[in-house]
């Protein structure tokens, strides 16, 4: 489709403005159980999203089939959707090019992957697993994915941006048992290249999380130390972002309405959003508005510097957009999301932490953060699993036991020590192993 004509069209049919998002996706997923492929999908999805202003206000449309015989019928639906707009809602387009910063978010040779070096790759790691312990009842399950987005946004103003990601995810899952006890082990690494797997360190990784719950028990009702991991920790980071959201913020649905450049946490913490981390998996130049994207400490030594907005909730707070409006696909509206956001890491390793605790517990696997946490209010109870800490040395596996609290109670006097393990998932969210104080667990 020739969008040079579809602008001109529109100019001549009193369309105001008009902006084309075009999302190419692109995913292939590989699965193998005891050996044989299990499931191979592959997907290629693009789609266009086409918004204009017409008198005044916004008009909508989406195709999924491109042809410059369809550039009057998309201008038609443009006015139509228009006309059936009742709010006044002020229609924000990205009238400028701003300044992008060059990034690799594309790594070609993911494309050039044969099948067979997948295959072989996971019947390697399901080897190297079932090597490792006899106590292995069952590799459950290995998996191969690629996923790849290519987002290309202009509008009548000039804009005319393109970036493309990508990236590839490794891992197992497996059952162990001993007596009449079992447990499961999950593992994954997020890579940009076949060769930087490390089949070894999936397998050990999630064969030693499984065996070494073997036989938990639970312990007393009370009030612990309490070590949550590194990839634990991600859950409960990853809770407190819909407090940080400008549209939540504006419409005064957020603990922390009211306390910009205000402290609101442990002086201690500094949380980033950094769209422009080297290999990061939510990096990017820009969002899906245009808007150049950068680099901040959304809070600063416990003190809250910015909210996350796009361009409407940027305005309604009179300020600006800070590039983190996002879409999750291309029909949906532009929402608010972080890019790669994590807790700035300190200098205490993982043992420092160990020894600082004492005696307490270790939260190493937590369920229910869906359920279990009131975002608005902070207030939680979690199923959480991990291990006792005695005298500073993990001792023995405990599961069935719940951590109560509050989120923003736990993030501020509670808050002990950050370590220097950052570790980030697939959902772009990172923190190191933090110790807390004072937590209520109930076991028995």
């Amino acid at each position: 489709m020739d969008y040079n004509v579809l602008f001109l069209k529109a100019k001549e049919l009193n369309i105001e403005a008009l902006e084309l998002y075009e999302a190419t996706t692109k995913e292939i997923e590989v699965s193998l159980f005891e050996g044989e492929v299990d499931d191979y999908n592959s997907s290629d999805v693009k789609g266009l999203a086409i918004r204009g202003i017409y008198q005044g206000k916004e008009g909508n449309t989406f195709i999924e089939k491109f042809s410059d015989d369809l550039g009057d019928e998309i201008l038609q639906r443009i006015i139509s959707s228009s006309l059936t707009i009742e709010n006044d809602d002020e229609v924000l387009f990205n009238q400028t090019m701003g300044n992008y910063e060059q990034l690799q978010t594309y790594f070609p040779q993911l494309e050039n992957i044969a099948t067979q070096d997948i295959i072989s790759l996971l019947k390697a790691l399901e080897k190297t697993v079932l090597d490792l312990d006899p106590r292995i009842k069952q590799v459950m399950s290995s998996n191969f994915a690629i996923a790849q987005k290519e987002i290309r946004i202009f509008n009548s103003y000039g804009l005319s941006l393109e970036r493309k990601n990508n990236y590839a995810i490794l891992s197992t899952s497996l059952m162990v048992g001993e007596q009449e006890d079992t447990k499961t082990g999950f593992d994954y690494q997020v890579k940009f290249s076949i060769d930087e797997f490390s089949v070894e360190q999936i397998a050990k990784k999630a064969v030693a999380k499984a065996v070494s719950m073997l036989h938990a028990t639970t312990v007393k009702s009370g009030k612990y130390n309490v070590l949550v991991k590194n990839e634990a920790m991600i859950g409960i980071l990853g809770s407190l972002i819909p407090s940080l959201n400008g549209d939540l913020v504006n419409k005064g649905l957020s603990k922390y309405k009211d306390s910009l450049n205000k402290k609101v946490l442990n002086q201690d913490l500094t949380i980033i959003d950094n769209p422009h981390l080297e290999k990061g998996i939510g990096s990017t130049p820009f969002d899906d508005e245009g808007t150049p994207t950068s680099k901040k400490a959304v809070i600063e030594n416990g003190v809250i510097n910015t909210f996350l907005h796009n361009l409407k909730t940027g305005k309604k707070s009179k300020s600006q957009s800070t590039g983190n409006g996002f879409k999750s696909g291309y029909k949906s509206e532009v929402g608010i999301r972080p890019t790669n956001f994590y807790i700035e890491p300190k200098e205490a390793s993982f043992q420092d932490l160990l020894e600082k605790t004492g005696c307490g517990i270790m939260i190493e696997n937590i369920q229910g953060l869906h359920s279990g946490m009131n975002t608005l209010t902070g207030d939680f109870s979690l199923q959480c699993s991990g291990h006792i800490i005695e005298n500073g040395k993990i001792s023995a596996p405990v599961n069935l036991i719940l951590l109560s609290g509050n989120l923003f109670k736990l993030f501020d006097e509670q808050l002990v020590a950050i370590g220097s393990d950052l570790h980030f998932s697939y959902s772009g969210i990172g923190s190191s192993s933090i110790l807390f104080k004072d937590c209520l667990i109930s076991g028995n």
